[in-house]
């Protein structure tokens, strides 16, 4: 029986130099809607094995040739799109992931997969004689192997974004699967292998939240690793930076977030109020890039506000009853609101779910005016269904408003002048603003990473590839072929 089709308590194995191993400790994950057990799975007891593994095939993967990597992506790509539905129903089942959500984090997979798969090989520069009769080159090696980690809210694409950069700069892999997904997180990575990856270039283990706190700075430190790329929360992301720094080590860092939106006064309110409350409740706000921040030019304000607690009538049927991950991330959303609105915020739109679940972790979606930048919510990500929408005077208001977070992920400028648009992007400190559209956009083809407290780096299409690659200049004298 496929894996695919085993959804109850399924044996996740770990993967080390080719082989499955589903002997040993395990622990469970719980299902967020029901509260059940959804798999065992083997807990890391081989951390160094699996370093060890990609050291290996270190020297076999940077020597294939480029068009059988790109055929292994290409294919790749074509299993994840023909495993869609049981990916679909692995992560509904798993992290309680919508599956309108979950359908378009495995679309995602499918296009990095599919994209840097055609960029495959690394770029190589020849460049003009810099004098004392040299010529030279620069040339972009892999970096070596690369140790990857990635969350649960968005497990098949982050996974495979973590691990196929990496790979498609001819680095091998060791990849630490979240201790909430680990079931989607390997049944995605698995399409790579089938593909035909060689033994030891990808390796997955498997540590449950504790065994993490002691897995981690391991690998981290092992001799073997050559560089980190991790996408999770900034304070996770500060402990990641402060190990791979104490070992001398780069990093990959993509980050929490705290999205803003800017709606000036000759924008389309009726579209802009449907991208706020669809990018801001989304898989119940559990996105890095959700909208969180909306701030509307004073002159559209009362007009705005009126067409987003509309739209949000119209909308919350089709989110009010999904699940946070876990008790403990909704209790954070209910405690954000309830403090703000202790301090003076407005309660603009909310709406309390039909249902619970067993694990009593639905809550409500919420729209908030008139918060102020004493209260938390202000720049504390909520990783929830909730809004605020303030008025402003103008757009450098905006600008400064936006700025002023210490977040810097994505952002969304709605304007009819997409010059203007343009301008006030450039004032904007992140790693993206999108004009005229949401705050959750990532493609394989663009780069994808923040400023700030959101990190540094990019994945995604050559930059992602390069962030995996060193740099080396190879000089040589000139030599006299003419008479």
């Amino acid at each position: 029986m496929r894996w695919s089709r085993v959804l109850n308590k399924y044996a996740v194995p770990q993967l080390v130099a080719g082989e499955r191993i589903s002997t040993g400790r395990s622990f469970p994950v719980y299902s967020p809607l029901e509260g059940s057990v959804v798999s065992q799975v083997n807990s890391c007891e081989r951390g160094s094995e699996a370093v060890e593994a990609a050291m290996a095939s270190a020297k076999e993967w940077r020597q294939w040739e480029p068009a059988a990597k790109r055929d292994i992506f290409i294919k790749a790509s074509r299993l994840l799109a023909e495993r869609k539905d049981d990916l679909v129903e692995i992560m509904s089942r798993e992290v309680g992931l919508p599956a309108m959500a979950a359908q378009a984090f495995t679309e995602d997979a499918v296009s990095y997969v599919s994209e840097l798969g055609s960029l495959i090989p690394v770029r190589n520069e020849a460049l003009p004689t810099p004098g004392k009769n040299r010529q030279f080159m620069v040339v972009r090696e892999p970096i070596g192997p690369v140790l990857a980690l990635a969350p649960w809210n968005a497990p098949t694409v982050l996974a495979i974004r973590a691990v196929a950069c990496p790979l498609a700069a001819g680095c091998p892999v060791v990849f630490k699967t979240s201790e909430l997904a680990p079931y989607s997180q390997f049944a995605a990575l698995e399409t790579l292998l089938d593909a035909g990856l060689p033994k030891g270039v990808l390796n997955i283990v498997n540590a449950s939240k504790e065994q993490s706190l002691e897995l981690v700075p391991k690998l981290i430190a092992h001799s073997g690793i050559r560089k980190i790329n991790f996408t999770g929360s900034s304070q996770t992301g500060k402990l990641i930076a402060s190990l791979a720094a104490e070992n001398l080590k780069p990093v990959l860092l993509e980050l929490g977030g705290k999205s803003a939106v800017y709606v000036d006064k000759d924008a389309d309110l009726d579209e802009a109020a449907k991208a706020v409350v669809v990018y801001s409740w989304a898989n119940n706000g559990q996105i890095c890039m959700s909208t969180e921040r909306v701030y509307v030019h004073t002159q559209v304000y009362a007009e705005f506000r009126d067409r987003i607690i509309a739209t949000a009538e119209k909308v919350v049927p089709v989110f009010e009853n999904s699940p946070q991950v876990t008790p403990e991330a909704a209790a954070k959303v209910v405690n954000l609101v309830n403090s703000a609105v202790e301090a003076g915020a407005e309660l603009m739109f909310h709406r309390e779910p039909t249902q619970q679940s067993a694990t009593n972790n639905v809550v409500g979606r919420y729209i908030l005016g008139g918060v102020t930048p004493q209260m938390e919510i202000n720049d504390t990500e909520s990783f929830g269904p909730v809004v605020y929408v303030n008025k402003v005077d103008s757009a450098a208001e905006a600008v400064e408003l936006i700025n002023s977070s210490q977040y810097g992920l994505n952002t969304a400028v709605w304007t009819k002048n997409v010059a203007r648009g343009i301008a006030i992007a450039r004032e904007i400190e992140a790693g993206a603003v999108h004009i005229n559209g949401g705050t959750v956009f990532d493609h394989g083809t663009i780069p994808h990473g923040g400023v700030k407290s959101s990190g540094y780096g990019r994945f995604g299409a050559q930059w992602g590839i390069d962030e995996f690659s060193s740099v080396k200049t190879i000089s040589w004298p000139m030599v006299q072929v003419l008479d």
